[in-house]
């Protein structure tokens, strides 16, 4: 039978997330049943803790290139990026263009109605766990192309953290809430997602 959560994945661009990833993954596989990480180039342990997420009975196999987990929670597809700086040392760091490839790398290989685009030091928040179905209704009833969902970015420690996507300090010099609602409805078309 197939359910939203199989129906729904997560694409990551990520380096060096290894204190995050974890936390990451565990509530994304909550509404996602497929998760691909690209990794840009990681030189901590993100690799282990994304394998860890997935739980002590995954099956890890190769397929073309890129490492394929399954586990109790869904799937992990873990792509080595090829522009990362130990691979190719002239090539500059470029969000769009890896996104771009790893959005349509997800198109050719992971079968998917709806697609989540986060960085492993985002975790989804409670609130837009609760809400999700009901947020992707906008979706599926063609109300919106695009959800802004809202994520906790975690930085140095799990105190500090910011919540609303846009940087504001609070008294204490510390990052603060500034979003004006749960979820952002936005019309686009394919070709401006990126």
């Amino acid at each position: 039978m197939t359910t939203r959560k199989s129906r729904t994945a997560c694409m990551m661009r990520c380096r060096n997330e290894g204190r995050w990833i974890r936390r990451s993954l565990e509530r994304t596989f909550a509404v996602a049943g497929t998760v691909v990480v690209w990794d840009d180039g990681s030189v901590d342990d993100q690799r282990a803790e994304c394998l860890a997420a997935m739980g002590p009975d995954a099956v890890a196999r190769e397929v073309g290139g890129v490492e394929v987990v399954s586990g109790a929670p869904g799937v992990l597809h873990y792509v080595h990026s090829p522009f990362h700086p130990a691979v190719r040392d002239r090539e500059r760091v470029n969000e769009i263009r890896d996104k771009n490839l790893l959005y349509y790398y997800c198109k050719a290989r992971v079968d998917f109605d709806h697609m989540l685009c986060m960085d492993g030091d985002e975790v989804l928040s409670l609130d837009a766990l609760r809400n999700f179905d009901r947020a992707v209704d906008y979706l599926e009833f063609g109300v919106a192309d695009v959800l802004t969902i809202p994520f906790v970015y975690l930085w140095d420690s799990m105190a500090e953290r910011r919540t609303d996507g846009l940087y504001g300090d609070g008294e204490d010099g510390h990052p603060r809430l500034r979003f004006p609602r749960l979820f952002t409805v936005v019309r686009m078309s394919e070709a401006n997602l990126f």
